[in-house]
C-alpha cells in the first residue's frame, strides 16, 4: 500500500513538472512573436521609432536632438495631406543640411588633427582614462574645445553633445594642443554664411544663426525675394514679415533682428540702433511684395534654437485700390470747372480750392501702394492723363 502511494506521488509530481515546463515554453514562444518593448542594439532610426512611441531604450546615446526632429518630420510626412508635403520636405532638407554640416565640420577638425588614416580612429576610440593628467592640462583642453566649439562651430546642442564624446580623444592623442585651436577655427570660422530665400512660393524657413569668425555671436540672413512688378495684381498687397524665435522664454532678449537692403553688407554689420530686440517672442513689420529685402538674425553666446520667418499676404490692403480710385478722381475733379465754378467766384479762391484738391489728389495715389517706384508710376500716369491726353483730346 505504501509503495503504491510512493508510485502515485512520483507519478502525479512528473506530471506537474511536464505541464509546468510545457506552459513556460509557451510563455516564451508567445513573447518572441510579439514586438519588445525594448529596443536594443536596433538602427537609428528603430531607436528613433521607440523614442517616439516612448518606448523605454537599453542604448540611445547615438541618437541626436536634430534628428528626433527629423523623425518627427518624417513621421508628419508619411500622415499629412499631398499638399502639405512640398512645405514639410523643405523643412526636413534643412535639417538634414544642419545635421550634415555639423558632421562634416567634425569630421574635418580630426582629419587636420590626426590625418586620415587615424582620425575616425582616434575620435571613436573609447577613451583611455588612464592617460588623463589629472594636473589640470588635461581639463582645460576640454574647457577650450568646449569654448572654440561653442564661438566658432555652433551651439553644444544634440549635435554637439554627440561630437563632445570625441574632444577627450582630441586632447589626449593631438601633439600640439595649439592646433586643436587652429584645427577648429580653420573649419568652422567663416564670415560667408548663405542667406536664406523665402518668397510667396516658400513663405516660411527656419534659419539657424552660424558662429560669426571672430565674434562669440550667431549670425543669420533672409533674403525676403521680390516679384515682379509686371504683377500689377500685387500693386495693392504687402507682405506681413513675422519672426519668431524657438529658444528658451528668458532667452528672447538676446535674439535681434535688423532689417535693410543692401545685399554687400557685411552679416550682422547693420548699426547698433538699427538693430531690435525680438520681445514677446515675435516681431513684424510690412513690406512691398515687389522689393528684395534683407534680414540678419543675430544670436548672443549662449542662445540655442533657431528662428522662424515666415511672409504672409496682408488681404486688409484691398483699400488701397480706393485710395487709388479717389486719387485719380480727384485729379480729374481738379480740372473740372464745373465743379470749381459751384463754389465761388472768386478766382483767387478757385485756384487754392483747386491746388488742394490735386495735393490731396497726389497724397491718396502715393499712399495707395507700400511700393514708392509703382505708386510713383500710378501719379505720374494719371497725371499725363489728365493734364496732357485729355487736354489733347
Amino acid at each position: 500500500m505504501l509503495h503504491n502511494l510512493h508510485t502515485f506521488v512520483a507519478a502525479s509530481m512528473t506530471n506537474w513538472l511536464l505541464l509546468l515546463v510545457m506552459m513556460m515554453l509557451m510563455v516564451r514562444n508567445t513573447c518572441l512573436s510579439q514586438p519588445s518593448s525594448t529596443v536594443a542594439n536596433g538602427t537609428r532610426w528603430d531607436v528613433l521609432e521607440a523614442a517616439t512611441n516612448r518606448i523605454h531604450l537599453d542604448d540611445d546615446h547615438g541618437i541626436r536632438e536634430n534628428e528626433y526632429y527629423a523623425y518627427y518630420l518624417w513621421n508628419l510626412y508619411n500622415t499629412s495631406s499631398r499638399s502639405q508635403r512640398f512645405e514639410i520636405v523643405n523643412e526636413m532638407s534643412e535639417v538634414l543640411k544642419n545635421i550634415a554640416y555639423r558632421d562634416s565640420r567634425h569630421d574635418m577638425i580630426g582629419l587636420i588633427l590626426f590625418g586620415p588614416e587615424k582620425s575616425r580612429s582616434i575620435l571613436t576610440a573609447t577613451i583611455d582614462y588612464k592617460r588623463q593628467d589629472v594636473g589640470g592640462d588635461y581639463y582645460q583642453c576640454l574647457e577650450t574645445i568646449a569654448d572654440l566649439y561653442m564661438k566658432h562651430c555652433g551651439p553644444i546642442d544634440g549635435d554637439g553633445l554627440r561630437h563632445r564624446k570625441s574632444w577627450p580623444n582630441m586632447c589626449l592623442y593631438a601633439e600640439d594642443k595649439a592646433m586643436i585651436e587652429e584645427a577648429i577655427i580653420v573649419t568652422c570660422g567663416s564670415n560667408n554664411v548663405a542667406p536664406y530665400g523665402i518668397d510667396a512660393g516658400n513663405p516660411i524657413i527656419n534659419v539657424i544663426p552660424a558662429p560669426f569668425h571672430g565674434s562669440s555671436e550667431y549670425c543669420g540672413r533672409v533674403s525676403i525675394n521680390g516679384i515682379s512688378r509686371m504683377e500689377l495684381r500685387s500693386y495693392a498687397k504687402s507682405y506681413e514679415v513675422i519672426f519668431e524665435p524657438v529658444v528658451f522664454d528668458e532667452m528672447h532678449n538676446m535674439t535681434q533682428v535688423c532689417f535693410h537692403r543692401d545685399a554687400s553688407r557685411g552679416l550682422c554689420q547693420c548699426k547698433k540702433d538699427d538693430w531690435k530686440f525680438i520681445k514677446r517672442g515675435l516681431h513684424e513689420f510690412y513690406v512691398s511684395p515687389y522689393e528684395q529685402k534683407f534680414v540678419d538674425v543675430k544670436f548672443t553666446s549662449g542662445v540655442f534654437g533657431f528662428v522662424t520667418v515666415e511672409i504672409k499676404e496682408d488681404l486688409r490692403e484691398r483699400w488701397r485700390y480706393v485710395l487709388l480710385s479717389l486719387g485719380a478722381g480727384a485729379l480729374f475733379l481738379s480740372r473740372s470747372k464745373y465743379v470749381l465754378n459751384q463754389n465761388t467766384a472768386d478766382g483767387d479762391d478757385d485756384r487754392v480750392l483747386t491746388w488742394a484738391v490735386r495735393v490731396v489728389a497726389v497724397v491718396a495715389i502715393l499712399l495707395s501702394s507700400d511700393d514708392t517706384l509703382l505708386a510713383i508710376v500710378a501719379l505720374a500716369s494719371s497725371l499725363a492723363l489728365n493734364f496732357v491726353i485729355i487736354p489733347i483730346m
